[in-house]
């Protein structure tokens, strides 16, 4: 049994039918035999893994009125059939078809009657550019409340393996081992149970709870995220509109080799600045393309894990929180730059909100953020719309997660591609996700057809932007002309050079002689 923290729990208060909070995946593989590209073969495969990841064998119990964040208890009533299952890509079975397929998939909420998780096999897959003979798909969900992106890559590496031949890792579920569910109220008095006791704490609590305590706890949280804005706001541009009740997903593979290459363009630069560049600059010829750009540069929310950073006692002392993080807005530069100045641009705005970070030691979602009732602020902040009253802080999300550089296996099928998807919600309609695995970047964006009516348009602009940046790295090979310029004279001009001299002796003979024969007459004339 597991509370949630309160930036966890804020994740299921944003959430209504039009903004699910999950954590989305597309997954493409492939194998060399039928077998082993099957829905039965990848069904017992999970099943063999799943009891020994506790996080999918829980679900969510509420306390009553949300007086506090929920509980994660083991579920008495887990049927992996209900998490797993399988479906058909629409003919022709082509990329884009898998695409709009997941975007389908992404936009239904999670049910919280059961673990927050699904894994929804895909077959029928066909124009990819896959090395095996048989193709097929997984499309992920698990909710943002349970499990960050960083984390997300990590529970991939548990479900799956680092060679095709890995010992089999059966772990039979049971769930005769889970106790009976406990009630809200059950949970309510093991928190509160002391204030229950004592009437006047009661009262404040339930004060705290009410309306006007939501009101000001929300206007307070407000005031602290404006510690993380520095004073700024992002400029209104056309990602924070209304969402409509769908979403498009799109997505573009690169190779990662390329871009670490890259990176002696700009002394320093990090892989993290010329992602966030190629980025930028695909979202400008986008705006440009549609005669959207805004008057000031476009700013990005970018999440960074911390766990990674940590020692071990510092882990040990880290609250425990599936979302752990550290927020960092970045100026995009999206103006009519170079990619060189727009890399230049970005290394130093990161290095200049790093630098913030550390000063102002805003180091965790929950420090700029009230640890009580910020899910019932960010309730609030959704039923009220309050994020078409002001402009945003960013326009965007746009997280950069590395996976593992070595091929990993679902059973003997190779895992070939790999994308992410992000929560959009009202005031922040796009989320892009870049993921590396096995020698591969993938960027993947995630918005809604009100938002981003041509998604495909911005990942071919991002796609195209990551190409240029390649071509100014490749050396210039000399012109033929200016080698000729530079090279030892030909046997041509050798042969002229030759002629040349002999002529210019002749014409010295001659007139010297035409000089002696003038002096002769001359003398003889006196």
């Amino acid at each position: 049994m597991k509370q949630l923290s309160s930036v966890d729990a804020a994740f299921l208060f944003l959430e209504t039918s039009k903004t699910p909070m999950h954590l989305g995946g597309l997954h493409v593989f492939s194998a060399n035999d039928k077998a082993s590209a099957s829905f039965e073969t990848f069904k017992a495969h999970v099943a063999n893994r799943v009891a020994a990841i506790p996080i999918l064998n829980q679900r969510l119990v509420m306390l009553p009125l949300d007086m506090d964040s929920p509980y994660l208890v083991d579920d008495p009533d887990f049927c992996l059939s209900a998490h797993v299952s399988q479906i058909g890509v629409p003919e022709p079975g082509t990329q884009n078809a898998l695409f709009q397929l997941a975007a389908d998939i992404f936009r239904k909420p999670l049910d919280r009657t059961r673990p927050m998780w699904e894994l929804i096999f895909v077959n029928n897959i066909q124009d990819i550019n896959a090395p095996g003979r048989y193709n097929f798909a997984v499309i992920s969900r698990i909710h943002h409340a349970i499990i960050d992106a960083h984390a997300g890559e990590e529970l991939i590496s548990k479900l799956l393996d680092f060679s095709p031949q890995a010992p089999s890792k059966k772990v039979a579920y049971s769930n005769k081992t889970a106790s009976s569910l406990p009630t809200g109220m059950e949970l309510l008095f093991r928190s509160y149970g002391s204030a229950f006791r004592r009437p006047h704490k009661l009262a404040i609590l339930l004060a705290k709870a009410s309306g006007t305590g939501a009101k000001i706890l929300a206007k307070r949280a407000a005031g602290n995220l404006n510690k993380l804005a520095y004073g700024k706001r992002a400029p209104a541009s056309q990602f924070e509109r209304e969402l409509s009740d769908d979403r498009c997903f799109s997505a573009v593979s690169i190779k990662l080799s390329d871009i670490k290459n890259c990176r002696s363009l700009v002394p320093n630069a990090t892989l993290h600045d010329i992602i966030l560049s190629c980025i930028a600059d695909g979202l400008y010829t986008y705006l440009q393309a549609n005669k959207s750009v805004p008057m000031e540069s476009l700013v990005a929310l970018s999440p960074i894990s911390i766990k990674r950073s940590l020692s071990k006692s510092q882990l040990s002392g880290l609250r425990q929180s599936a979302n752990s993080v550290e927020a960092m807005l970045v100026n995009l530069a999206a103006q009519k730059l170079t990619l060189i100045e727009r890399i230049k641009t970005i290394q130093t705005a990161n290095a200049q909100a790093k630098a913030i970070t550390q000063a102002t030691k805003i180091k965790q979602l929950t420090e700029f953020v009230p640890s009580i009732y910020l899910s019932l602020a960010a309730k609030l902040y959704t039923r009220w719309h309050i994020s078409s009253q002001h402009n945003s802080m960013f326009n965007m999300v746009i997280s950069n997660v590395p996976g593992p550089q070595i091929p990993m296996y679902c059973g003997k099928a190779k895992l070939v591609e790999n994308y992410g998807s992000t929560p959009i919600f009202n005031g922040m309609g796009l989320s892009i996700s870049a993921l590396s695995y096995d020698g591969k970047l993938t960027v993947a964006v995630t918005s809604c057809l009100s938002i981003l009516p041509t998604p495909h348009q911005l990942t071919e602009y991002i796609a195209q932007a990551f190409a240029d940046l390649v071509a100014l790295n490749k050396p210039k090979k000399p012109s033929k002309k200016s080698n000729i310029k530079s090279t030892l004279p030909t046997k041509t001009s050798k042969a002229s050079a030759s002629k040349a001299s002999k002529a210019s002796k002749a014409s010295k003979n001659t007139v010297t002689k035409k000089v002696a024969s003038t002096a002769k007459s001359n003398d003889s004339m006196v």
